[in-house]
């Protein structure tokens, strides 16, 4: 199979070298349990995939078939 040697090219060599900067973070954090995600984030993604949800509530409640949301919320 011919290739294209890009090896001479500063762009290639500087990813390349990103790409093996990074490999070796990973490599040392190995085992390791990964980052807490911080408040926000959390929350932005909630709201992301509520606002997901909502919108796919929206589009059956605007099609043809019937459907019925309801809460029970137990006595004190």
């Amino acid at each position: 199979m011919d290739t294209l040697n890009v090896s001479h090219q500063r762009e290639y060599m500087a990813q390349m070298a990103r790409q093996r900067e990074a490999l070796l973070a990973a490599s040392t954090r190995a085992g390791q349990p990964p980052a807490a995600k911080s408040r926000e984030d959390v929350l932005a993604t909630f709201k992301k995939q509520a606002k997901r949800a909502e919108k796919g509530r929206m589009q059956a409640l605007r099609s043809s078939e019937t459907q019925i949301q309801s809460t029970f919320v137990p006595p004190a």
